[in-house]
């Protein structure tokens, strides 16, 4: 069963992701010289929600970045570009859904980093 945890990203912004079961797979190798069993962390799809404040300028036009952390690693570098919520990400006051799917099962999320490219237009939500 999911849990969503929800905790503010920066002072202008928040946010919220969904942590799934960790689910475990077994992978039987075997060998001529030996038998093993090793447990295989499964992939898995995660929502990250961005909420971009309703202060004047909060928006951006920039690339937006995170890197999700979990008790057995982080999930690299993710790009945030198809918000399933809105046709244009991070627009002043608007709440932003992305799906992001086939990342190894992290385990319970203990930090979340979020930055931009400074490119666009509107460069201020997430300074």
């Amino acid at each position: 069963m999911a849990k969503t945890y929800s905790r503010p990203l920066a002072s202008k912004s928040g946010g919220a992701f969904a942590l799934p079961a960790l689910k475990l797979v077994p992978l039987l190798i075997s060998d001529q010289s030996y038998d093993s069993c090793f447990t295989v962390a499964e992939a898995t799809t995660y929502t990250v929600a961005v909420k971009t404040s309703d202060v004047t300028g909060a928006g951006t036009d920039a690339n937006v970045f995170v890197v999700l952390f979990g008790e057995y690693g982080d999930s690299g570098e993710i790009q945030l570009k198809d918000s399933e919520t809105n046709r244009k990400p991070f627009d002043n006051s608007q709440t932003d859904v992305f799906t992001v799917s086939n990342v190894l099962n992290l385990g319970r999320l203990v930090k979340l980093r979020v930055w931009h490219d400074n490119k666009g237009r509107l460069i201020q939500c997430l300074k």
